[in-house]
């Protein structure tokens, strides 16, 4: 068996990247809110709320991926090159449907979803 290199070194090459990416999601909300804080009260809710949203179903399909990118590290460890396609093809086929339900809901529900969680009319 290789030996794994579990320096302190290593473990930063490995977590800054992740750190920088993670700290970019959170940027851009910032900025998101900077800018619509100037733009009134009112569509600074809306963002923050349609960011939650977003959040909630980008995460799911990121977390379905996440998976399937481990199951996938596993074969080529294992040297089932061969078991990797079908993986991955699947994997790309649940995403698609999940995105064109997502798509979905945004365009025919999304309306009527914001309404029935939320106490204003002008934010939903």
């Amino acid at each position: 068996m290789p030996k794994v290199n579990t320096s302190i070194g290593s473990i930063f090459k490995l977590a800054i990247p992740i750190y920088i990416g993670m700290l970019s999601n959170t940027l851009v909300g910032v900025v998101d809110t900077g800018f619509m804080g100037r733009v009134g009260v009112l569509p600074q809710s809306a963002v923050g709320y349609g960011s939650l949203f977003y959040m909630v179903y980008y995460l799911m399909g990121f977390g379905f991926v996440l998976g399937a990118q481990i199951i996938i590290a596993r074969r080529m460890g294992e040297g089932k090159l061969r078991r990797v396609g079908p993986i991955f093809i699947n994997t790309a086929f649940v995403m698609l449907i999940y995105a064109a339900l997502i798509i979905l809901l945004v365009l025919l529900g999304i309306q009527t979803f914001f309404s029935l969680i939320l106490n204003s009319e002008i934010i939903a």
